[in-house]
């Protein structure tokens, strides 16, 4: 939570603002007021403490955009910084991984227990700041135009579509059931996601004038290959559903690939549109900005405030 919190904090050091600052001191307070009164070890608690900082993830949001969080072109450019603070993450992530280690064994050769102490005073200092340092580089040194995402997306698309055909095909050869399976639904769980962000991504990053490319069909063919498997997982869900009862997890899943199947039709039915000629630019920058309130209102609204009430201490 602080760790979110620490990029509104950034954003609000250099562009003061009085409202925004009690905004996000209540919702601060109301936050973890909420998380004390949670009960422990319930399943509901889990998914609401994971889906919190989604709701906090927006007020960042709300900082970043200020007045313009109504315009669909700047949700589309929080999107963008979104996806380029996880990569520039990663990479300090890594710079600071091998200096660490280099650190260690160095003065590990004359101190002993240096991994210890480091660790404790130097390790938790760095991961924290890394989401700011990023930050700060995409915000100042790279001015907010590194479009790394667009290029990753690009590259990482045909392999994805590659990979979803060689399963489909698979999963048809060998036989699997996936209604059975409950390792199949959390993977295709973080597949869903990726695929969104790769489409949200190359959206993002496309030129407005650019003419329809191959780029274009290799994400429509990897959405709708994708909307199969999404549908097999929906399937597989409400078998368990029907199986087994409702809990707290089985209806967070549900959920979530219901809010990502709607999501996915959404880009499918728009990319159709733009490589027929129908729609432009304006279309596809609605399918990533309009659609940001419905994943805050499922995990603000639904798993992280409603379902613990419904579930109570389950």
């Amino acid at each position: 939570m602080w760790i979110v919190l620490s990029q509104a904090a950034y954003f609000l050091s250099r562009h003061p603002g009085r409202r925004l600052i009690i905004a996000g001191v209540v919702m601060t307070l109301a936050v973890i007021g909420y998380v004390g009164l949670l009960p422990d070890q319930a399943d509901s608690t889990v998914m609401a403490q994971i889906h919190l900082p989604i709701v906090l993830w927006a007020y960042v949001g709300a900082v970043y955009l200020r007045n313009a969080w109504r315009d669909t072109p700047s949700r589309v450019r929080f999107v963008r910084y979104s996806g380029e603070l996880v990569v520039l993450a990663s990479l300090l992530a890594l710079g600071g991984a091998v200096l660490s280690a280099v650190t260690i064994g160095l003065f590990g050769l004359v101190y002993d227990g240096v991994e210890e102490w480091y660790a404790g005073n130097v390790g938790i200092l760095g991961a924290a700041g890394i989401p700011v340092i990023a930050t700060y580089l995409y915000d100042v040194v790279f001015s907010r135009r590194t479009a790394i995402t667009g290029v990753l997306a690009r590259v990482f698309a045909p392999l994805f579509l590659v990979m979803v055909f060689a399963y489909l095909i698979l999963t048809l050869v060998e036989g699997k059931n996936p209604f059975v399976d409950r390792s199949f639904l959390i993977t295709v769980n973080g597949f869903l996601l990726l695929v969104v962000g790769i489409s949200a991504f190359s959206l993002a990053e496309r030129d407005r004038a650019s003419a329809v490319g191959s780029a274009d069909y290799v994400n429509l063919a990897l959405v709708c290959a994708t909307l199969l498997i999404d549908a097999m997982a929906l399937s597989a869900i409400l078998f368990r559903l029907a199986s087994f009862g409702f809990t707290p997890n089985r209806v967070t899943v549900l959920g979530a690939n219901v809010v990502v199947f709607g999501h996915l039709v959404w880009i499918c039915r728009t990319y159709i549109g733009l490589v027929r000629g129908k729609v432009g630019f304006v279309a596809m920058e609605r399918v990533v900005g309009n659609y940001l309130p419905i994943y805050l209102g499922w995990a603000s609204g639904i798993v992280a405030f409603v379902l613990p009430l419904i579930f109570g201490l389950r």
